[in-house]
């Protein structure tokens, strides 16, 4: 065997091993960083699920809480007046299936439709408990509106219920609200969801009562069915989110990712536990095909390396090692990238694959970003949401007491938008939001957070001198009311729209967040009743009976 022979043999046994050992670390890498990169997607999506499912039940029940109010359904004088209002209601919020004013003896006085006017309904728990407080009743089967409602689907009907008691002056229950909410909605979250998430094949996701039975489910599994898995005990003794790999009642290893619903605000959840899944075979098939063209481009490029490894030895070790000094170097995270070669070809292509498989893992981790991006901000305004101004929230106290300076927290609510909706339709609704959005980024200062809280409802959050707190905060609420004195443009329409703002300081007005927003709703409540298009301030609010608005108020009122 000639010397050159052995040469080529050797450089061919060495090409081999070296492709096949940067393979098996490319591989391990990425086969590590996509196990994550599932495991932490699917836990995002269950968590998103559950925030979603929590953060909306909490704002049906404040909508409800918000009708008792209303004098036509908490005093119905005017039986078809009150229907009339219920009907339009529904409209609007056509989550509820339906919506009943109950007499104090439990008979249905209006309801949305006229289903079920006249009969009583006193044994049900959305009176029973309805009457005493407020009441939200966890997924149950329809019983008296299966054979009323419209179901075009066919499948078995599901609410949630919700409803509050109706009082007189003296605080006396005179009766209940009563609504149902479609299970549907749950339906229609999961739906919007896994739309966002088409990039991940077979993904399903459930939600399982405190129980253990499933209430939601994919075609694959049937409603009820009780399931015994290692994420839902980790959700319910962590209370947070994660993932795991695990054998599901049909023999088949999922990656499956967990939450636990746990309420949001002064809604305390129904101990539920979201999970996502997806099929483990359809998980990691790219890590088998990467390592199957890994094994077949080393074997390629052993058998090229024996017969030209007597012309160009010299050139083949050289970028090899450079290769192989690169791929240890991205193994120790302290590069990522390997060289790129011109020639010979079977090297180039190798690292041309090899990059363009570290520009997919970086990809992978923009795409997760972006996620995260979305999940911090509102999807129609482009606003941070609740979740980012939390975020704000935990950095803005502590600069606040270093710097001794007051957080302002200016809670904004639209005068007279529900005519827009109701008018010109919420096409224009939606502009006029957007509008305002883009006048609330226009105020905002550097280091200041302009937020949408939900619905009509905005926050701006400023940090202020001590000495100066009250004018300053004053001047940005009368730039903020002024602002939205100017009339919208909606798609061609004029729109015309006012803000009242409710400012509450940190912590002159109150100790914590919570009762920040609390001072400061308050504020915002006593701003309307002085006559909209104004401002008030927490610190002047102390009995809403006998509040009288600030110089301040009456100047951005007037």
């Amino acid at each position: 065997m000639s010397l050159r022979l052995q040469t080529a043999m050797a450089l061919a046994v060495a090409i081999l091993a070296v492709s096949l050992a940067v393979g098996a670390m490319v591989t391990h890498l990425a086969a590590e960083r996509l196990e994550t990169d599932i495991g932490d997607g699917l836990a995002e999506l269950a968590f998103q699920m559950a925030d979603k499912l929590d953060r909306d039940m909490w704002t049906r029940s404040s909508e409800v809480r918000t009708l008792t109010v209303i004098d036509d359904l908490s005093t119905p004088d005017d039986p078809e007046r009150a229907r009339k209002l219920i009907d339009a209601l529904q409209e609007a919020i056509p989550t509820f299936s339906w919506i009943g004013l109950l007499s104090s003896d439990g008979t249905v006085l209006v309801a949305s439709g006229g289903v079920l006017e006249g009969v009583n309904i006193a044994q049900r728990p959305v009176f029973q408990e309805g009457i005493q407080n407020r009441f939200i009743g966890d997924v149950h089967d329809a019983v008296l509106l299966a054979s009323l409602l419209p179901n075009p689907t066919g499948e078995p009907m599901k609410f949630v219920d919700i409803a509050y008691p109706l009082r007189d002056a003296d605080g006396v229950a005179t009766g209940v609200l009563a609504t149902h909410l479609s299970w549907a909605w749950a339906k229609d979250v999961r739906r919007s969801l896994l739309q966002n998430a088409a990039q991940r094949s077979e993904v399903a996701i459930y939600i399982v009562a405190k129980d253990d039975t499933v209430l939601l489910a994919d075609d694959a599994m049937e409603i009820g069915t009780h399931l015994d898995l290692t994420a839902i005990r980790a959700a319910r003794e962590t209370g947070g989110i994660g993932w795991t790999q695990e054998v599901w009642p049909d023999g088949e290893t999922y990656v499956t990712g967990y939450a636990a619903a746990n309420g949001h605000q002064d809604f305390e959840g129904f101990g539920w536990t979201v999970l996502t899944r997806q099929s483990t075979a359809a998980a990691f098939a790219p890590i088998e095909s990467l390592g199957r063209q890994v094994a077949v481009w080393g074997i390629g490029l052993a058998l090229v390396a024996a017969a030209l490894g007597w012309l160009g030895i010299g050139l083949l070790t050289r970028p090899l090692a450079e290769i192989g000094a690169a791929a240890e170097r991205i193994r120790q995270g302290s590069a990522m990238e390997i060289p790129h070669f011109r020639g010979p070809s079977e090297i180039a292509a190798l690292s041309d694959a090899l990059n363009r498989l570290i520009d997919g893992l970086r990809h992978t981790e923009k795409a997760l970003d972006s996620m995260s991006m979305a999940a911090l901000h509102d999807q129609l305004t482009g606003l941070p949401n609740r979740m980012a101004l939390e975020s704000y929230f935990e950095t803005a106290v502590p600069r606040a007491k270093r710097e001794h300076k007051q957080v302002a927290l200016l809670y904004i609510d639209l005068d007279d938008f529900k005519p827009v909706n109701d008018t010109l339709g919420h096409a224009a609704g939606d502009l006029v939001l957007k509008g305002v959005a883009g006048r609330l980024t226009d105020i905002r200062r550097g280091g200041e957070i302009a937020a949408r809280l939900g619905g009509d409802e905005f926050v701006m959050v400023v940090l202020v001198d001590d000495d100066a707190a009250r004018s300053a905060a004053g001047v940005i609420a009368d730039r903020i009311v002024r602002a939205m004195m100017v009339p919208f443009d909606a798609d061609g329409r004029t729109v015309s729209i006012g803000c009242s703002v409710g400012v509450g300081f940190l912590p002159a007005d109150a100790d914590t967040v919570a009762e920040l927003f609390e001072r400061a709703d308050s504020a915002l409540y006593a701003a309307k009743e002085a006559g909209k298009s104004g401002y008030a301030f927490a610190e002047d609010v102390h009995d809403r009976g006998k509040f009288m608005p600030s110089n301040e108020s009456r100047r951005s009122a007037s």
